[in-house]
Order: structure tokens, then sequence, then C-alpha cells
């Protein structure tokens, strides 16, 4: 394989690793939201009249956003450590390849 196809084949991985981080980030995010809506509508229902939709979704917000931020590092960290092993790895192999003097023994 030419260097410039494992190239592409690398970004083209990279490119979807972010996807999944952006798509683990958003459903998280999501989740931390609709559950602060649902906790808010619960104590509207009880009719505490001390609640108010800031108080309960500035902290939930925040909450969300590191909670999400925490979920999709993780996914996001080993796809992209794995798509660095595998190109050093690919590199390394053309490398022996295109230089036989190169080869440990």
């Amino acid at each position: 394989m030419k260097r410039s196809g494992g190239r592409r084949l690398a970004w083209i991985a990279i490119a979807l690793w972010l996807a999944v981080g952006v798509g683990v980030w958003n459903t998280v995010f999501d989740r931390g939201i609709q559950a602060a809506e649902e906790r808010y509508m619960a104590l509207q229902a009880r009719h505490q009249p001390s609640v108010t939709i800031r108080g309960v979704m500035d902290p939930a917000i925040h909450d969300a956003a590191v909670t999400a931020t925490w979920w999709a590092a993780v996914p996001l960290a080993a796809g992209l450590v794995g798509v660095l092993l595998i190109a050093r790895r690919a590199r390394a192999r053309l490398t022996v390849r295109e230089n036989p003097s190169c080869r440990v023994p």
C-alpha cells in the first residue's frame, strides 16, 4: 500500500472516531438534560413554589456537559491512540520493505 493511501485511511479512521466521540457526547448530554427536565416537571407537579426552571436546569446543563465530555473522551482517546499505533506499525513495515538494511535481527 502506498503511503498516501495509508495516510488517507488514517485520516478517515480519525474522522470516524471523531464522529463516534461527537455521537457519544451528544447522547450523554441529551440524557442528562432529559433527566433534569423530568426532575423539574416532578417538582412542579408537587407545587413547590421555590422551584424555577433556571434553578434546576443551570446546574444540570453544567453537570451534563462535564459528564458527556468524560464519557466521550474515553472512546475518542482509545480510537485515536489505536489509529496512531496502527499507523506507526504500518510506517515501520513500509520502511523495512523499502530498505532491507533496516531490518532488525
